[in-house]
């Protein structure tokens, strides 16, 4: 499955997770997102890339 670039849920629905990870508070949501015990394998790999990228 193709790593995701969007959120498809929640309060950040549709923003783009690079975007994101660009500003301090969306980086906050992604390390709480990244904690969180059903979050998808592949969400949590591309949030985590795109925290590295940063």
């Amino acid at each position: 499955m193709p790593l995701h670039t969007h959120l498809s849920f929640g309060k950040h629905k549709g923003e783009a997770i690079a975007d994101l990870a660009a500003s301090s508070e969306g980086t906050g949501y992604i390390k709480w997102l990244l904690k969180q015990d059903s979050v998808d394998p592949y969400l949590a790999q591309a949030c985590q890339q795109a925290l590295e990228s940063v």
